[in-house]
């Protein structure tokens, strides 16, 4: 069912999410979300799991360039590190770096409930019912980053995150992160002669404002790419 209210800035959106999820999302204007049951029957490596959840996307001023918060409001999953929720109630829906540019290749509602939260909730139903992971998740917090930083290519994720193929600029911008420099509006590394303010800041304000990315572990990302750029260059 597609809400109908004239206030609804994510009616066209709920179209199409409504033609592969069965919902009755529901827009509250005062934190900026949509609330209610989705349900899914979805495959995985020719098993399907069919499920609902009483799920609240909540998104911040920077939707589309960032994903949107989730809650489950209906106790199916225990909010606890095991279940990979956090303090405040949301859900940890993978390391920042990898769901942050997983969205961009889909900045869209449907893009993000059938590519990141409808795989989450499916690996939260499959566990339940079978008692076992149907994938490998990565730990959750500090050791779950970790993990990731040390199984994926990182450079291109980063390189997805800054819209960029150049391992100069990439280093430069997160050195600049991790050094704070981006405070002063210096000139962009990315070659273009703009102030940063006016290029690529906006990158990196949405990397920042990642829920539990933390300063030391976008320095601890930097030291390890800008090691291999320097391995691999001898």
């Amino acid at each position: 069912m597609i809400p109908s209210k004239e206030n609804n800035p994510f009616i066209e959106e709920l179209k199409s999410v409504s033609e592969f999820y069965p919902n009755n999302f529901v827009y509250e204007s005062s934190n900026n979300s949509l609330h209610g049951e989705i349900g899914f029957n979805r495959p995985y490596k020719g098993i399907y799991i069919e499920d609902q959840y009483q799920i609240e996307l909540i998104f911040k001023q920077n939707y589309p360039d960032m994903p949107p918060l989730v809650k489950e409001n209906g106790g199916k999953i225990p909010l606890n590190v095991n279940n990979h929720a956090y303090p405040d109630d949301t859900i940890c829906l993978g390391p920042p770096i990898e769901l942050l540019a997983k969205f961009k290749c889909n900045p869209t509602l449907f893009g993000f409930i059938d590519s990141i939260l409808v795989p989450n909730l499916y690996w939260h139903s499959y566990l339940k019912k079978n008692g076992t992971e149907p994938w490998k998740a990565y730990r959750h917090g500090d050791e779950g980053i970790r993990e990731y930083r040390d199984s994926v290519n990182l450079r291109k994720r980063y390189f997805s995150i800054f819209e960029t193929d150049n391992i100069n600029v990439l280093l430069r911008l997160l050195e600049m992160i991790v050094k704070e420099n981006y405070l002063n509006n210096p000139t962009c590394p990315c070659g273009r002669g703009k102030k940063l303010n006016d290029c690529h800041y906006r990158l990196i304000e949405n990397l920042l404002q990642m829920p539990y990315l933390k300063i030391s572990h976008l320095a601890r990302d930097y030291w390890h790419l800008r090691d291999n750029y320097k391995r691999r260059a001898k």
